[in-house]
């Protein structure tokens, strides 16, 4: 058992080291942070709107 997951813990960082350093992996690793943000601000608007329609309903 320890041989199969020392074999699969190496092919993950194996695979991971790859990947970064390939011009597309860092544009679309670039590009996510904006898209995340994007849809965190979005959420946040969405949660301040719900309470403000409890406050005023409320009141």
């Amino acid at each position: 058992s320890f041989d199969t997951v020392t074999a699969s813990s190496k092919g993950l960082v194996n695979t991971a080291r790859t990947r970064r350093p390939q011009p597309k992996g860092n544009t679309r690793n670039a590009r996510i942070p904006s898209a995340s943000k994007s849809s965190e601000v979005m959420k946040n608007v969405t949660v301040e709107d719900h309470r403000r329609t409890l406050l005023l309903s409320n009141n």
